[in-house]
């Protein structure tokens, strides 16, 4: 019996690319004001929003 995948490919590399872009936006945010609260906060932020999105643009 073949192993079973936990999740598809798809929801894998949706969660790989907003992962991606919260970190992109986390470390912007840091470059811009040294402030690594506010960076943790905006990076968690843009993963969230990115997620969405990203589900609705990338293809089933």
């Amino acid at each position: 019996m073949p192993p079973v995948a936990l999740i598809s490919s798809r929801a894998a590399l949706v969660c790989v690319i907003a992962i991606l872009f919260g970190a992109a936006g986390g470390w912007l945010t840091f470059l811009a004001g040294d402030n690594v609260p506010a960076a943790v906060l905006a990076g968690l932020s843009v993963t969230g929003l990115a997620v969405p999105k990203l589900h609705t643009h990338i293809g089933r």
